[in-house]
């Protein structure tokens, strides 16, 4: 089996300074939390296609995520 793809990876959030505003640390984590909900929804997708091809069923070409994340 190949590695895993390169959206698999985690997307990590550097941790807050002492001079980081409260606003600027929630923009960042909001931004980390919406890449992850991204990876999460690509693996699913993903995952989901392998289980079709393996039954021998069509596999359906739709969106990564049921709902697109903004």
């Amino acid at each position: 089996m190949p590695p895993a793809p390169a959206y698999l990876n985690p997307a990590p959030v550097a941790p807050p300074t002492k001079s980081e505003s409260v606003v600027s640390l929630a923009e960042r984590e909001q931004n980390g939390r919406i890449e992850r909900d991204v990876i999460i929804c690509a693996a699913r997708r993903d995952w989901e296609r392998v289980r079709q091809g393996l039954a021998g069923d069509k596999i359906e070409d739709g969106p990564v995520c049921e709902q697109e994340v903004e």
